[in-house]
């Protein structure tokens, strides 16, 4: 909220008037005096939130992590099904396929894995069609993440022969031109941008050509081409909105039509049109898992143009667009959002400002009302009470203050208490940082090292030599006992009473203690990871380089000296929770 020059002069009227009228008032008045002092606060409107639907998209918002558990969990399924399929070649295709389009806009390195995956597939089977098809998406993936060189190269790559049917055709068009759309977009209107526009217009042609006609995607790229022939900006809104008749209310057809309307609105100067399906196309990105975002974006960007006022909401929906585009990990949706931050984080820290200023009036306020009211009761006991009484109750009160002071006394001892807490959570996060980065500098170090090794090898035509190397076991021994260190080291700083609250669950009698170095037995180890949620056999067996029987025989051993067998593992996932 802003406080202007005319409500401080109303509010030392306000002040003038109650410190002129304090002795001859009594309770009744004080009361009607504060109505009257705190009303131009408490009267002042919140300026964000004026659009009808942004109620909506805030919900939408709020309720993304539920929506990507969600979409996770379907991807999940599918990836089940995927293993009862191994025999079968057209199913497991088609679930590879699905998976990686499930992936394409919602996460790029999951994605590249089942490319990879379905280019394997198609490989193995000699399915030329299919390999040809899934460079084309490769290509695709490419652009959307930021890599434009490559997917252009990748692109040329395909020559015109191995486009064999006009579905062929028609996904190297669409891939070709979001290419150059994003690398256009990515350029900022430098001398390569007419070269990229150029391109960009070629293959959106090409694609309209092997397009269904009259489906939504045929009337979405006519929309297109309308656009950027700068034809009359009704035009391109008729053909978008007969594209979006014929789809989904959700989707990403939808949000990308849906975006396109904005835009040409954005042209005929219809600010409330334009934001109004700017809101259609991010609400559609958050129920879609969508990570697109540039609609959320260019929303943020309008609402702080329109009003500064509204520079909170504006960052709040620029940070989840960067959310996004980082899950997402693209390149380009980063770089829009980077150069539209400053203005808005500016405008943001001056709101946040212009409150801590108004907290301060107000609190003064409170403290001036806070001596008037004392001093006004003060007056009042004196007038109405006799002296023996006024003293007892100076008594009382000074008892009271004793107390209360005391009280504050043991509150400040507990905060110090609590900061002593907070200090050593953040060292421990600091130390448990330094083991991850450790980690994965490990491994980074680890992955280069084989890297060389296996180019020096084949260099020296020693393949045999890299075998028997590839076959030891002392490499992956020692990095798992590295790991088993660092995890007993991270688990138990976090968790230091965790062995002793096992201790009481199990048995008078049964011991459970750490090693003499300091480090977890295996059964130790096993049960926190059992702590920390890791529940199936497999996953922890993975983890230490066991078999699934070993762990399992672990774990039925400690369970069988437990006090409560039946909710053994329950309770164990509820130790050091106070």
């Amino acid at each position: 909220m802003i406080i202007f020059a005319s409500e401080h002069k109303k509010d030392n009227f306000y002040l003038r008037t109650y410190m002129r009228l304090l002795p001859s008032f009594h309770i009744n008045g004080l009361i009607i005096l504060l109505f009257i002092l705190f009303t131009p606060y408490v009267a002042k409107g919140n300026p964000l939130h004026e659009h009808p639907d942004l109620k909506t998209l805030d919900s939408c918002i709020a309720a993304k992590q539920q929506t990507d558990v969600r979409y996770e969990q379907h991807i999940a399924g599918m990836k089940q099904q995927l293993v009862y399929a191994k025999t079968d070649h057209k199913k497991r295709s088609q679930l590879l396929y699905d998976i990686m389009e499930a992936y394409f806009s919602y996460q790029f390195d999951s994605t590249l894995v089942y490319v990879k995956k379905c280019y394997n597939e198609a490989e193995a089977y000699h399915d030329t069609r299919a390999v040809t098809d899934i460079l084309i998406y490769k290509a695709r993936l490419l652009a959307y993440g930021g890599f434009y060189n490559n997917a252009e190269e990748l692109l040329k790559s395909i020559g015109d022969d191995r486009l064999t049917d006009d579905g062929l055709r028609y996904d190297y068009a669409i891939a070709a031109y979001w290419t150059y759309v994003f690398w256009s977009a990515f350029t900022m209107d430098n001398e390569f941008s007419e070269r990229m526009d150029s391109l960009r217009m070629n293959y959106l042609n090409m694609a309209i050509r092997y397009a269904e006609r009259g489906s939504a995607q045929w009337y979405y790229l006519m929309g297109e081409r309308s656009y950027f022939l700068d034809e009359p900006t009704t035009t391109s809104i008729k053909w978008y909105n007969e594209a979006l008749r014929r789809t989904d209310t959700y989707g990403q057809l939808y949000s990308q039509t849906t975006f396109a309307i904005a835009r040409a609105y954005r042209q005929l100067h219809r600010t409330d049109m334009y934001e109004r399906f700017l809101i259609l196309s991010a609400q559609s990105d958050a129920l879609s898992s969508l990570k697109e975002n540039a609609a959320l974006q260019d929303l943020a960007m309008s609402l702080f143009d329109r009003d500064h006022d509204n520079a909170t909401l504006a960052h709040h929906y620029l940070m989840v667009a960067m959310d996004d585009a980082t899950f997402f990990n693209n390149k380009l949706r980063k770089l829009e959002i980077s150069n539209r931050l400053p203005p808005i984080v500016n405008a943001y820290q001056q709101q946040i400002q212009s409150q801590d200023r108004e907290q301060l009036i107000f609190i003064i306020a409170v403290v001036i009302l806070a001596v008037g009211t004392f001093v006004l009761y003060f007056f009042s006991r004196r007038r109405n009470a006799q002296l023996h009484l006024s003293q007892k109750l100076l008594e009382h009160k000074n008892a009271q203050m004793q107390a209360a002071n005391g009280k504050l006394h043991e509150a400040n001892g507990e905060l110090s208490r609590l900061n002593g807490l907070l200090k050593e959570s953040n060292r421990k996060r600091e130390e448990y940082l330094r083991i991850f980065v450790d980690i994965c500098a490990s491994t980074m170090d680890r992955i280069n090292s084989y890297r060389n090794l296996v180019r020096l090898k084949i260099k020296a035509n020693q393949v045999k030599d890299l075998l028997r190397t590839m076959n030891s076991d002392r490499i992956a021994t020692a990095d798992l006992t590295k790991f088993q260190l660092q995890f007993d080291k991270a688990f138990l700083g976090l968790y230091p009473d965790f062995v002793s609250e096992l201790s009481k669950l199990m048995e008078p009698g049964y011991k459970v203690e750490l090693n003499k170095d300091g480090t977890m037995t295996t059964g130790l180890r096993i049960f926190a990871f059992i702590r920390l949620g890791v529940t199936e056999s497999s996953e922890i067996a993975t983890l230490l380089s066991y078999s699934p029987h070993t762990i399992y025989n672990y774990r039925s051993a400690i369970k069988s000296h437990a006090i409560d067998k039946e909710h053994f593992e329950d309770n164990v996932r509820e130790l050091c929770k106070q």
